[in-house]
């Protein structure tokens, strides 16, 4: 609202009624002098300033000013403006009656709001009473622009992997550090450009929202943005500045350091390991117990070039892959897929046979056992005494053929029982020991009953019958 600086239509009012008191007592004193015509109509004020739509953007102190009126008896008495934001003058911002006979009125300083307004002025004679209304002029006080809008995206030196982006801003605000307020925005000036001065434009759009969405494609490489606000009224406001870079690039693929491709690993918390990868923000780094990553036991993000797994892997073989994420969230493609296995269960002694099953004295003992391990097996050992005494043997035993590892002993001197058991080691140190087996050495059956070398040919048989079974349970269970 306008607040009055010239006295008061009340008080007006009081000056006209005091100059016509004196003239009624004037008429009453000397009666043939003065006569009073009242035909005619008071004028109508003519407007010469503020002029039809004359915008003002530099100051708020500005002249109304006006035709001086007049009646059959003299000059108006009385002025009275109004000025509103509606045409019709429903709403009345501010009004104000002007001294006697004067025909202007000084504007100055009120505390009104950027704006488009209506003004009207009529007169007021002694006798006829108010003239109509002048014709209706409007002007515009545009002098201060939207704040500068706050720039939420791209943020401050953000990197894009995309060449059309997104740029958004908060809505500027009124400025109200005023005595009066200033505009709302009704639009926004944006610029693109690939320099800090912004000598070169790539975009210079204007926008009704406080967001735009680039319409051509940028290069590759860092850039500067800003907005500035219109007001309703146009006033330009002041540029919010920042800066942002186009990477649209993918990183390369990490290479892998460790575990080893095959390698055997203990199933602890397991640590995998890869190269820096150049302008990577993080990694992503998967496990599974297939080649085809379905399902992933581990599915991750870090920061690092290596990742420890949070717990245990149980026994198994697992896969892995990586692949690097730079600042503007480009993706990598996958490293290689490398395996490695976790070997956590000590070595399964399946089977132990020997032969021939009556042994003499004159024979050599053959022991087979089939041992298996998901790693692989470092060595068996045999241990083994005689006829229960205190004094052990050891021995290892070889690789005959698959998971069929086979020791001998023998020929004896004399009868006895042979007491022995065996101990599988794996790779990863795991031990598992075989029950006690008991081998009685007897003396060799005659020549009479049997021919020469029987025994022999018996024991061959034998061997070939045991490796035989063996064989085929093995296939019983990998089929």
């Amino acid at each position: 609202m306008f607040s009055k600086l010239n006295p008061s239509k009340n008080s007006s009012r009081k000056k006209r009624l005091s100059i016509l008191s004196s003239l009624l007592v004037i008429s009453l004193l000397i009666p043939n002098l003065i006569s009073f015509k009242v035909s005619a109509a008071m004028e109508v004020p003519t407007l010469y300033t503020p002029f039809a739509g004359q915008v003002f953007t530099s100051g708020r102190n500005f002249l109304f000013d006006w035709s001086s009126c007049s009646d059959s008896v003299g000059f108006a008495i009385d002025y009275e403006i109004q000025v509103s934001t509606e045409p019709n003058f429903s709403t009345v911002e501010f009004y104000e009656s002007t001294e006697l006979s004067s025909e202007y009125y000084y504007f100055t300083s009120y505390q009104i709001d950027d704006g488009f307004y209506y003004w009207r002025v009529r007169a007021e004679g002694f006798f006829e009473g108010w003239s109509a209304w002048s014709y209706t002029w409007n002007f515009t006080i545009a002098e201060i622009p939207p704040l500068p809008p706050i720039l939420i995206s791209p943020f401050q030196d953000a990197n894009l992997n995309t060449k059309k982006p997104e740029f958004n801003w908060e809505i500027s605000l009124k400025d109200t550090s005023h005595p009066y307020h200033g505009q709302y925005p009704g639009s926004y000036n944006i610029q693109i450009s690939n320099s800090s001065d912004f000598s070169y434009l790539h975009i210079d759009s204007e926008t009704l929202t406080n967001n735009y969405t680039s319409e051509i494609a940028l290069s590759d490489g860092e850039y500067w943005w800003r907005v500035r606000p219109i007001g309703f009224l146009g006033t330009v406001g002041q540029w919010s500045t920042s800066n942002f870079t186009v990477d649209t690039i993918v990183p390369t693929a990490p290479i892998q350091q460790s575990p080893n491709i095959a390698q055997l690993l203990t199933g602890e918390p397991t640590a995998l390991t890869w190269d820096y990868v150049a302008g990577a923000k993080e990694y992503n780094v998967q496990l599974s117990n297939n080649e085809y990553f379905l399902p992933t036991f581990f599915d991750e993000k870090v920061s690092s070039y290596y990742y420890i797994t949070a717990t245990s892997l149980s026994e198994g073989t697992y896969y892995w892959r990586v692949r690097a994420i730079d600042f503007a969230d480009n993706v990598g493609v996958w490293s290689d897929i490398w395996y490695f296995k976790v070997d956590t269960n000590p070595p399964t002694i399946n089977e132990v046979t020997f032969g021939p099953t009556l042994p003499t004295v004159d024979d050599e003992v053959m022991i087979y056992c089939d041992v298996t391990d998901f790693g692989n097996i470092n060595y068996i050992k045999v241990t083994y005494q005689y006829d229960g005494e205190e004094e052990w043997f050891e021995d290892y035993a070889t690789l005959f053929m698959g998971t069929i590892y086979t020791f001998s002993i023998g020929p004896f001197s004399e009868p006895r029982q042979v007491n022995f058991y065996l101990t599988a080691v794996d790779e990863m140190a795991h031990v598992s020991n075989s029950t006690m087996f008991h081998v009685q050495i007897v003396q060799p059956i005659t020549s009479a009953n049997y021919p020469l070398g029987v025994s022999s040919v018996l024991f061959s048989l034998f061997s070939s019958m045991i490796i035989s079974t063996v064989i085929r349970k093995k296939r019983r269970k990998k089929s």
